[in-house]
Protein backbone atom coordinates (compact mmCIF):
# COMPACT_ATOMS: atom_id res chain seq x y z
CA UNK A 1 0.00 0.00 0.00
CA UNK A 2 1.34 3.73 -1.21
CA UNK A 3 2.18 5.69 2.42
CA UNK A 4 0.67 8.70 3.22
CA UNK A 5 4.43 10.94 1.67
CA UNK A 6 4.71 8.44 -1.27
CA UNK A 7 0.96 9.53 -2.38
CA UNK A 8 1.06 13.09 -1.99
CA UNK A 9 4.38 13.27 -3.26
CA UNK A 10 3.32 11.69 -6.76
CA UNK A 11 0.04 13.55 -6.71
CA UNK A 12 1.74 17.02 -6.82
CA UNK A 13 4.14 15.47 -9.41
CA UNK A 14 0.82 14.77 -11.77
CA UNK A 15 -0.47 17.63 -11.24
CA UNK A 16 3.37 19.51 -11.89
CA UNK A 17 3.55 21.61 -8.89
CA UNK A 18 7.05 21.60 -7.51
CA UNK A 19 7.13 21.07 -3.86
CA UNK A 20 7.65 24.74 -3.09
CA UNK A 21 4.70 25.63 -5.04
CA UNK A 22 2.53 23.01 -3.40
CA UNK A 23 3.97 24.21 0.24
CA UNK A 24 3.23 27.58 -0.54
CA UNK A 25 -0.38 26.82 -1.26
CA UNK A 26 -0.78 24.40 1.61
CA UNK A 27 0.48 27.26 3.89
CA UNK A 28 3.85 25.18 5.21
CA UNK A 29 7.15 25.04 4.59
CA UNK A 30 9.19 23.61 1.95
CA UNK A 31 11.29 21.54 4.25
CA UNK A 32 8.29 20.38 6.48
CA UNK A 33 6.55 18.90 3.36
CA UNK A 34 9.91 17.49 1.99
CA UNK A 35 9.39 15.59 5.95
CA UNK A 36 5.96 14.69 5.08
CA UNK A 37 6.59 13.26 1.61
CA UNK A 38 9.67 11.19 3.02
CA UNK A 39 7.20 9.38 5.65
CA UNK A 40 9.56 10.92 8.56
CA UNK A 41 6.76 13.17 10.00
CA UNK A 42 2.77 12.72 9.92
CA UNK A 43 1.02 15.85 10.00
CA UNK A 44 -2.13 17.18 11.42
CA UNK A 45 -5.37 17.04 9.99
CA UNK A 46 -5.49 20.64 9.94
CA UNK A 47 -2.35 20.35 7.74
CA UNK A 48 -3.98 17.61 5.86
CA UNK A 49 -6.76 19.30 4.19
CA UNK A 50 -4.34 22.47 3.55
CA UNK A 51 -1.95 19.81 1.53
CA UNK A 52 -5.61 18.22 -0.08
CA UNK A 53 -6.57 21.77 -1.25
CA UNK A 54 -3.12 22.26 -2.41
CA UNK A 55 -2.57 18.76 -4.75
CA UNK A 56 -6.68 18.35 -5.44
CA UNK A 57 -7.05 14.98 -3.72
CA UNK A 58 -9.86 13.99 -1.24
CA UNK A 59 -8.98 15.09 2.58
CA UNK A 60 -10.40 11.60 3.78
CA UNK A 61 -7.65 10.11 1.54
CA UNK A 62 -4.71 12.28 3.07
CA UNK A 63 -6.77 11.28 6.39
CA UNK A 64 -6.62 7.58 6.09
CA UNK A 65 -3.08 7.43 4.47
CA UNK A 66 -2.00 9.05 7.80
CA UNK A 67 -3.78 6.57 10.29
CA UNK A 68 -6.68 9.38 11.18
CA UNK A 69 -9.50 7.14 9.48
CA UNK A 70 -10.17 3.70 8.51
CA UNK A 71 -11.34 2.52 5.46
CA UNK A 72 -14.64 3.85 7.16
CA UNK A 73 -16.62 6.61 5.92
CA UNK A 74 -17.23 9.59 8.10
CA UNK A 75 -21.07 8.69 7.45
CA UNK A 76 -20.08 5.69 8.80
CA UNK A 77 -17.99 6.55 11.60
CA UNK A 78 -20.60 8.97 12.74
CA UNK A 79 -23.55 6.13 12.48
CA UNK A 80 -21.04 4.01 14.99
CA UNK A 81 -20.87 7.16 17.48
CA UNK A 82 -24.44 8.43 17.36
CA UNK A 83 -26.65 6.81 20.46
CA UNK A 84 -30.35 7.25 19.79
CA UNK A 85 -32.20 6.20 22.95
CA UNK A 86 -34.17 2.92 22.63
CA UNK A 87 -37.43 4.99 23.69
CA UNK A 88 -36.85 7.80 20.72
CA UNK A 89 -37.27 4.94 18.28
CA UNK A 90 -40.60 2.88 20.00
CA UNK A 91 -43.06 2.68 17.28
CA UNK A 92 -41.03 3.43 14.09
CA UNK A 93 -41.15 0.85 11.05
CA UNK A 94 -37.48 0.18 9.52
CA UNK A 95 -37.39 3.14 7.09
CA UNK A 96 -38.59 5.53 9.99
CA UNK A 97 -35.64 4.72 11.96
CA UNK A 98 -33.59 5.16 9.16
CA UNK A 99 -34.73 8.43 8.18
CA UNK A 100 -34.84 9.27 12.02
CA UNK A 101 -30.96 8.59 12.21
CA UNK A 102 -30.64 10.79 8.68
CA UNK A 103 -31.96 13.70 10.20
CA UNK A 104 -29.84 13.08 13.39
CA UNK A 105 -26.20 12.90 10.99
CA UNK A 106 -27.48 15.80 9.36
CA UNK A 107 -27.99 17.77 12.47
CA UNK A 108 -24.42 16.73 13.62
CA UNK A 109 -22.80 17.72 10.16
CA UNK A 110 -24.71 21.16 10.71
CA UNK A 111 -23.47 21.41 13.88
CA UNK A 112 -19.46 21.06 12.78
CA UNK A 113 -20.01 23.24 9.60
CA UNK A 114 -21.31 25.89 12.48
CA UNK A 115 -18.23 24.98 14.54
CA UNK A 116 -16.10 25.38 11.67
CA UNK A 117 -17.80 28.46 10.51
CA UNK A 118 -17.33 29.85 14.20
CA UNK A 119 -13.64 29.03 14.54
CA UNK A 120 -12.73 30.63 11.73
CA UNK A 121 -13.71 34.58 12.45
Amino acid sequence: METLGTYIARHREEIGKSGRQAARDAGISNSYLSKIEHDITIPSPEVLNKIAKSIHVPYEVLMEKAKYLDSKTMEEILEEYLYIPPEALEGLNFEEREEAKKRALAEIREFTETVKRYRKR
